[in-house]
């Protein structure tokens, strides 16, 4: 397994170096930490290998989904929904603006600073061309959970997210 993503060492964060602050039993964290590495594994370098295969990186398609959700994002958008500081995140928004696929938009101000991100035509049909291919795959995923566990399991993962984000912010 190569270089294992940031947010998948929340048990560290939370156990923290020394030992358990939070009362949570190591043997759950470890737990933990197989299935997210086995969920990143599975589902993550598939969707890597798809993504990637139309000149963008992973961070850059997290990027274009928080301006097509967002609508008229700032790049401190980014910055909170990717975790990555403002000069990473400029860069990531340079480099899909060279490919095209978005813009900056200038504000009402009269300083020539800009306010927000907008997808343009190619970004939109770039996610489309993605979501083509992984959508299928999410689908086949889902109807393979018993129809009476979709909910609880989609709510848990739900879950897992906002804690996740809010171990990031801590």
């Amino acid at each position: 397994m190569g270089r294992r993503p940031y947010w998948l060492l929340m048990s560290t964060k939370v156990l923290g170096p020394k030992g358990n602050a939070t009362g949570i039993p190591e043997a759950a964290a470890r737990e933990l930490d197989e299935l997210l590495t086995t969920l990143v594994e599975a589902i993550g370098a598939g969707d890597e290998e798809r993504i990637c295969c139309h000149d963008i990186t992973l961070s850059d398609y997290r990027a274009l989904r928080v301006v097509q959700a967002r609508g008229l994002p700032a790049i401190q958008d980014v910055v909170d929904a990717l975790g990555v500081s403002k000069s990473g995140a400029t860069r990531i928004v340079d480099r899909l603006e060279r490919k095209g696929y978005v813009r900056r938009e200038r504000g009402q101000h009269d300083d020539g600073r800009f306010c927000c991100l907008r997808l343009t035509p190619g970004g939109e049909r770039l996610l489309q061309r993605i979501d083509a291919e992984t959508l299928p795959r999410r689908q086949a995923l889902l109807a393979s959970i018993d129809p009476a566990r979709r909910a609880s399991v989609l709510e848990g993962l739900r879950l897992l997210g906002s804690a996740i984000r809010q171990i990031e912010r801590s």
